[in-house]
């Protein structure tokens, strides 16, 4: 009845991270072996032996002037599925080469959500899909407010609508991002360039 489970391989630096995510994804039942390595040396090695179907790695480890040979791993490999799993921000040229992207503020049923739709997908498309469903312009508006601080009435008094409306937005922006946290959305904003460090 159930066809091959999606394998995954985990290149993480932090131990406590890297076990935290192979407990989501084991737990969730749904997904194959999940390898996990500490660094990109000998990845190619790794990709090749471990055949994944999901490579999940900390853009952290690509630096920009390593970005050619990301570039070239994924030529190589092209029906692995890339996931950048952030724990703090990174470049946006290395982030525009993943097609999906979640972070540590993400919460773990959305990780496990994300992940399904991707290895059930054939051909996923070569962009970030962590926004499977886009925010709106008003959301993303209200999402920047959030990071700057404000609170709903605030952001009510600012834009000039209700309360109520400003708090609909914000069950829509978490339902979509999978973020409850106002540091978790700020982190968001950040990585998807809604703001800026210091804005």
């Amino acid at each position: 009845m159930t066809t091959n489970k999606a394998k995954i391989l985990l290149v993480e630096p932090s131990r406590i991270v890297a076990e935290g995510l192979c407990k989501i994804l084991n737990d969730s039942g749904l997904f194959g072996p999940v390898s996990c390595i500490a660094s990109v040396e000998h990845l190619v090695s790794y990709m090749t032996n471990v055949n994944p179907d999901v490579l999940i790695i900390n853009p952290m480890l690509v630096p920009a002037d390593k970005l050619p040979d990301f570039v070239a791993l994924r030529q190589r490999f092209p029906n692995v599925k890339n996931v950048a799993f952030c724990t703090q921000l990174a470049d946006n040229a290395v982030m525009e080469k993943f097609s999906t992207v979640l972070n540590i503020f993400t919460n773990p049923s959305h990780v496990v959500k994300t992940l399904r739709d991707i290895t059930e997908k054939p051909q996923p498309k070569a962009r970030k899909t962590e926004e499977s469903d886009d925010l709106s312009k008003r959301e993303i508006e209200i999402l920047i407010l959030v990071a700057q601080g404000l609170m709903n009435k605030e952001i009510a008094d600012q834009l000039n609508i209700s309360l109520n409306t400003v708090i609909t937005h914000r069950k829509n922006i978490i339902k979509k991002t999978g973020i409850k946290s106002v540091a978790g959305l700020t982190s968001y904003a950040l990585m998807h360039n809604y703001i800026n460090i210091g804005s």
